[in-house]
């Protein structure tokens, strides 16, 4: 999803920012998209999809739905692994029980750290705080399948600040860092 709210100064991936997402013309693209790569590789069993961004969790969890019901209808299997990955805003958090019932079944929310002075100078728009609540609430939703991402290299960061920031990040109790 190639979306997001705002730029954050240390991101490079391609991404849009934008008010006026035409979230349905999104979705038709991804599924043509979809269902022609399983064509023309001749792919018979799809086992994970992975919505990474951009920012996937300001998709709608209604459209994420009839994404994966299009996989399903193409490459049935009752195990597929579906991960979202989510920003630990607020208004993330609370679409996170929606997005399980889309049929999301892991999580990676990108804290990136958790020192608010540092996600402010990133560019991110959430506090250590809500990182903390939005991880402790995807573990509730999605038991044993919540990541988290952290960066490592920031300006001005140097070894001690990392390990003390994995310490924080151990706490967390998250199966993937």
């Amino acid at each position: 999803w190639p979306y997001c709210e705002k730029r954050c100064t240390y991101c490079n991936f391609n991404k849009y920012v934008s008010q006026n997402v035409d979230h349905t013309g999104m979705m038709e693209c991804l599924i043509r998209e979809f269902t022609t790569i399983v064509e023309l590789a001749g792919i018979s069993q799809v086992s994970s999809v992975f919505f990474g961004g951009g920012t996937p969790s300001l998709m709608r969890p209604a459209d994420i739905e009839r994404l994966l019901g299009v996989v399903s209808s193409l490459s049935p299997d009752p195990g597929l692994e579906v991960t979202l990955e989510c920003n630990p805003t607020p208004a993330a958090r609370q679409t996170l029980r929606d997005f399980k019932r889309a049929g999301v079944s892991r999580v990676s929310v990108g804290i990136q750290c958790l020192q608010d002075e540092e996600l402010s100078r990133l560019g991110r728009t959430h506090t250590s705080k809500d990182a903390l609540r939005c991880v402790e609430e995807a573990e509730c939703l999605f038991p044993g399948r919540v990541s988290v991402d952290v960066l490592y290299g920031r300006p001005g960061q140097d070894l001690q600040q990392w390990l003390r920031e994995l310490e924080l990040v151990r706490v967390l109790n998250a199966p993937h860092l």
